[in-house]
C-alpha cells in the first residue's frame, strides 16, 4: 500500500471526532449486526493523530454496539497527499464518494495550515502555496479523486443534505453525483421516496428535477 495509506489496529478511546457534518447516524444496530456477521468490509480513516475522517457509523457500531476495544483503521497521511505521493486516481478507485468528500475537507484543512508560508522554509515544490477560496477546493478535489471542484461540491451536497439511503446509492454508484444532489435537495421524505422507486421512474424524476434547475445533464459524474 501507498506510503500515504497504512492500515493499523487502533484502540477506540484513541480515535478522536472532529466536526462532523451529518447529524443522522440512522440504524446503527443493523450495522452491527452486519459487522457481526459478515466483519468489517472497510475500516474507519483516520489522520495518524488518530483524527476519524470518515466511518463515524462504523466506528460508533463496533465500539457502541459490539463493545470493541480496539478496531481497524486506515490511516491517511494527509500531509503526504497533499505533497502529492499519492496518486489521485488511486483514492478514485479505493474510496468511495462520501469517502473522499471527508478526504477532501482533510485535504482542505491541510492546505490551509500552509497558506502563507514561506516557500524557503520547506513547502514541498510539487505542492505550491494556493490561494483560500476556489483554488483551494480545486486542489482538494483533485486530490480527493474528483474529477472537478464543482463535482466535489455536488458530493459534499450529497453529505451534508442527503438522508441516508440517497448517500449509500451515490457511494455503490447507483446514483451519479449530480444526480443525487439533486435529490438531496428535497425534503428528506421525498428523497427516500424517490430512491425507492424503479431505475426507469428514478432517472425521469432525476431528468425533471435538473431541467427545473437548470443544471446541465454532462456533469454525470461518478
Amino acid at each position: 500500500m501507498n506510503r500515504a495509506l497504512t492500515i493499523a489496529e487502533m484502540p477506540c478511546d484513541q480515535i478522536r471526532l472532529g466536526d462532523r457534518h451529518r447529524k443522522d447516524l440512522g440504524d446503527l444496530e443493523v450495522l452491527a449486526a452486519n459487522i457481526s456477521t459478515v466483519g468489517l468490509l472497510h475500516p474507519p480513516v483516520v489522520t495518524k493523530d488518530g483524527v476519524l475522517v470518515c466511518g463515524e457509523r462504523r466506528l460508533r457500531a463496533m465500539r457502541d454496539i459490539l463493545g470493541w476495544k480496539t478496531i481497524p483503521v486506515i490511516v491517511l497521511e494527509v500531509p503526504s497527499i497533499v505533497e502529492g505521493e499519492y496518486a489521485e486516481n488511486e483514492i478514485r478507485k479505493d474510496f468511495t464518494p462520501s469517502e473522499r468528500v471527508a478526504i477532501g475537507r482533510a485535504i482542505e484543512a491541510e492546505i490551509g495550515k500552509r497558506q502563507g508560508q514561506r516557500t524557503d522554509k520547506g513547502l514541498p515544490v510539487n505542492c505550491p502555496e494556493v490561494e483560500p477560496g476556489v483554488e483551494t477546493r480545486e486542489v482538494a478535489a483533485a486530490k480527493a479523486g474528483f474529477d472537478s471542484a464543482s463535482t466535489y461540491e455536488r458530493a459534499k451536497r450529497v453529505v451534508e443534505k442527503a438522508v441516508d439511503e440517497v448517500v449509500a446509492q451515490m457511494d455503490t454508484g447507483d446514483l451519479s453525483i449530480s444526480a443525487a444532489a439533486l435529490i438531496a435537495e428535497q425534503p428528506p421524505e421525498a428523497q427516500r421516496e424517490i430512491v425507492q422507486m424503479p431505475a426507469a421512474v428514478r432517472r425521469q424524476i432525476v431528468r425533471r428535477l435538473r431541467e427545473a434547475t437548470e443544471l446541465p445533464s454532462t456533469a454525470e459524474a461518478r
